[in-house]
């Protein structure tokens, strides 16, 4: 796992927008197994390639990158690079820490892209801004001026409208309709690998050697991704821990949890609480947020909810529902969900 550094504010005196920048350059081969896992965190994060051959996994999508090309990876979206040949892979992850309290200036620009290709000219000045920004941060008090200034520069250069046609890269027909099937099914709790076998005629040993062919990962881990990125979602929006367990495709909370723990460091119910999956860094705790349990309406007015409600649910789904919305309650629906739902992690852990 990646040690993310120790972040600075770009602006000085002013707890807004958070940078952390790691620089690597390092020998890879593609079949090393300490290749880092598929990455879910609660931050906007830049990829810029200096060298290497390598695309990039966003969500569903695989973008051939090369020198200068930067990759945008939003909150909770699942993110990895995937490695196509032995040999140096030399890059810069820029990691962006908008708080709940700070200006929609960082998420404009970057929501709207997931990959930047500029002109040569305007990679070079990518990468030089890049270095200026890494070498700003590992100043005692990370000088505010230059970091300000790379900072500034970077968005200029990603947010303009100067930028040539992503390079998508092509997975073959029959694996794409794989990861479409997966897209539609992954939050099922009884959607697993054999459920992908049973549509598509394959075995399970089949499908694994695509699997390792295109995303480098297996289906269980790719699958079991997706429903941890989909429940820190619904966790951030203040869903209960058992709420997110089962719409994000878990059948077992206890499982969930469990599993949640390993990848993030932390439980649902604490990730929640703390509302940043920033273990490594020293945020002050005035900047860290507190999710507020929403109201009924607030809950019926939900997209994913409403989806739900359109879906075949397993009982175990029903009763999530049923004490999401608090149907079966005599709380008034001005007052705050789910105090007495706080103590499930340690029912189930016990």
């Amino acid at each position: 796992m990646t040690q993310i550094p120790l972040p600075c504010s770009i602006f000085p005196n002013i707890e807004s927008v958070w940078v952390s920048v790691y620089y690597e350059n390092v020998f890879t081969t593609v079949n090393d197994v300490t290749h880092d896992e598929n990455h879910i965190h609660d931050f906007y994060e830049i990829y810029v390639n200096l060298q290497g051959d390598v695309s990039f996994l966003v969500d569903d999508t695989i973008y051939k990158v090369h020198r200068g090309d930067a990759v945008i990876s939003k909150p909770n979206e699942l993110h990895r690079c995937i490695y196509h040949s032995d040999g140096i892979h030399e890059h810069f992850c820029i990691w962006i820490l908008e708080l709940p309290h700070t200006s929609s200036m960082v998420s404009e620009c970057l929501d709207n892209n997931s990959i930047i290709s500029l002109s040569a000219d305007d990679k070079e000045k990518l990468i030089e801004y890049c270095f200026k920004l890494y070498e700003a941060g590992k100043q005692p008090r990370c000088e505010s001026i230059y970091r300000a200034s790379s900072y500034f520069g970077i968005l200029e250069l990603i947010c303009s409208n100067h930028q040539l046609p992503p390079e998508e890269q092509n997975l073959p027909q029959n694996f794409a309709r794989i990861i479409e099937y997966i897209t539609r099914h992954y939050s099922e709790p009884t959607f697993n690998v054999k459920s992908i076998c049973d549509e598509f005629f394959i075995s399970q040993s089949t499908l694994l050697r695509r699997f390792r062919q295109y995303f480098q990962t297996s289906p269980s881990i790719y699958i079991e991704s997706k429903r941890l990125s989909k429940s820190k979602q619904l966790l951030f929006k203040g869903y209960s821990v058992q709420s997110a367990c089962f719409f994000s495709g878990f059948s077992d909370c206890s499982y969930f949890i469990l599993r949640f723990r390993k990848k993030f460091g932390m439980t649902p119910y604490k990730y929640q609480k703390i509302g940043l999956e920033l273990p490594q860094m020293e945020i002050p705790t005035s900047m860290r947020s507190r999710h507020r349990r929403r109201t009924v309406e607030e809950l019926k007015n939900d997209p994913m909810l409403r989806e739900a409600l359109e879906t075949e649910m397993t009982p175990e789904m029903e009763a999530a529902l049923k004490a999401e919305l608090l149907l079966d309650s005599d709380i008034p629906e001005s007052e705050i969900l789910f105090d007495a739902e706080d103590n499930i992690e340690e029912s189930a852990e016990n």
